[in-house]
């Protein structure tokens, strides 16, 4: 990142260089930014959430959102602050039973995929050089080192990805099934 500004590296975020602790803000800003959509190595699917002795679930920081079923959100709970789930249809945060969704974790760097780290380094090195400096000379070139990033992030998770577009897809199934002998046609 530092040298999207034509920096040297820093060997160490404790060199009192303000741009290294202001780059690696960034990255981390970046990092929860992108995690947030959902990748192959940051989801857990069909997590049991278990409401506590006192019928709360609570959510641990590292959680970015639940897939989840529409009427369940993550909220901070007013009375003590801490983020619990929430039903949305009962405006409750007590459970009488365990609840299932998918969890999408904001994982530490290091614990990542090596596309996704490309991807969220280039990003955060562009945004970092255009906060900073401005440059648009800098800016193509950080642009096209994320575009290729970004192609490179999604061949790798479509390596990785199980879906399927014929049974997966709402629009396709009912393709598929519209001369069924099944369907009644």
């Amino acid at each position: 990142m530092l040298g999207a500004l034509g920096e040297d590296r820093v060997a160490s975020l404790d060199t009192g260089l303000a741009d290294a602790s202001r780059a690696s803000e960034k990255l981390d800003t970046v990092t929860a930014e992108v995690l947030e959509a959902g990748w192959h190595c940051n989801i857990d699917t069909g997590v049991d959430l278990h409401p506590t002795a006192d019928g709360f679930i609570p959510i641990g920081d590292d959680v970015l959102r639940l897939a989840a079923p529409s009427s369940l959100t993550i909220r901070t709970d007013p009375n003590d602050g801490i983020r619990k789930l929430y039903d949305r249809t009962r405006h409750s945060f007590a459970f009488t039973r365990s609840a299932r969704a998918d969890v999408v974790r904001n994982l530490p760097f290091q614990d990542l995929t090596h596309a996704l780290q490309t991807y969220i380094t280039a990003k955060a090195a562009r945004d970092f050089q255009m906060n900073l400096m401005g440059s648009a000379t800098l800016d193509a070139a950080c642009k096209r080192q994320m575009e290729e990033a970004w192609a490179k992030l999604l061949d790798a998770e479509a390596e990785t990805d199980t879906t399927n577009i014929l049974t997966q897809s709402p629009f396709c199934v009912a393709i598929r099934q519209r001369n069924s002998d099944f369907r009644g046609m």
